[in-house]
């Protein structure tokens, strides 16, 4: 699963589509692959077989919710994918309290007390595909500009390549 969204994310779409296809095969019982292995299919337009596999798909998602597997399932990814909007909302309502969970041990650990230097430099890393002409590229040119460079440094990773203005005004 992580390589295949590492492939995606790097733009590499045959290998990509390999990935995700080939670890599911005809059995769709990991739903997180079983989404990414449709979301491929549907990057490269391979609707062979697509009702045959939607109707697996839903089968999956419907025990998965059912069962609530605590499997990751990003509501984003079905948006473009023939699943009820009734779905969605609650794959998004679960996802959300996945992340309050995640987010309340962060909290916990950023509560603690730092072991830096208050002289140093507080480093602010961000990961992204997006740092081009993208929604997200639009919003963080200027939010990067609005660090103070005087009490942050500002690292951004950009996990593809995509040369245009906006890329470069991040830079």
């Amino acid at each position: 699963l992580s390589l295949a969204q590492c492939l995606r994310a790097a733009g590499r779409i045959r290998e990509y589509y390999q990935v995700a296809t080939g670890a599911t095969g005809n059995s769709l019982n990991d739903i997180e692959l079983a989404i990414e292995a449709q979301a491929a299919r549907r990057y490269v337009c391979d609707w062979e077989g697509a009702e045959a596999n939607q109707s697996i798909f839903m089968d999956g998602l419907r025990r998965a919710l059912e069962q609530d597997a605590g499997a990751s399932i990003p509501p984003g990814m079905l948006n473009f994918m023939d699943v009820d909007e009734t779905i969605i909302a609650e794959v998004a309502r679960r996802y959300a309290r996945q992340l309050a969970v995640a987010g309340g041990s962060l909290r916990q650990k950023l509560h603690k007390p730092s072991a830096r230097n208050k002289s140093e430099k507080l480093r602010v890393g961000y990961l992204s595909t997006d740092f081009f002409a993208h929604a997200v590229g639009f919003l963080v040119r200027d939010l990067f500009a609005c660090h103070d460079r005087a009490r942050f440094e500002v690292y951004g990773y950009s996990l593809r390549h995509h040369a245009d203005e906006i890329q470069a005004r991040i830079q």
